[in-house]
């Protein structure tokens, strides 16, 4: 059911969605065609929209004058509303610059920052993974 700002979920929750998405989810089913190939249009469509927005969020940051040289660099995911950013930064400042940079974009609802910050110097966000071998 739909409810104001969003979509009643299971337990009376209301789900918001993205304004991009919703014309996808709420547009009129094929005349000819079967639900299954309503949905598989719908897939499509949301690739091709995620798609979209992903070189919406590399042509953004390529227009900024912090990240004119490295847009290329960083790789953008673009699921459900939010986008996903991963890459590598030498400061926590341009970390902080390049979300605020693209928390503008239509479609984008939250934005996962998983941008790793590493200095020349030494000091960096990067977690250690630790692996154990059994031996």
């Amino acid at each position: 059911m739909l409810a104001r700002g969003g979509i009643r979920g299971p337990g009376q929750r209301i789900v918001s969605l993205p304004r991009v998405l919703v014309k996808f989810i709420f547009r009129e089913l094929p005349q000819e065609g079967t639900v299954t190939q309503a949905l598989e249009n719908s897939t499509s469509d949301l690739k091709r929209c995620a798609r979209h927005v992903e070189q919406l969020a590399q042509q953004v940051l390529a227009r900024h004058s912090h990240f004119q040289n490295r847009a290329g660099d960083f790789e953008y995911e673009y699921r459900q509303g939010v986008l996903i950013v991963r890459g590598r930064l030498p400061t926590f400042y341009l970390k902080q610059v390049l979300q605020t940079v693209l928390k503008d974009i239509e479609g984008v609802v939250c934005i996962d920052n998983q941008v790793d910050v590493v200095s020349s110097e030494g000091v960096s966000s990067v977690r250690w993974r630790s692996t154990l071998s059994a031996g």
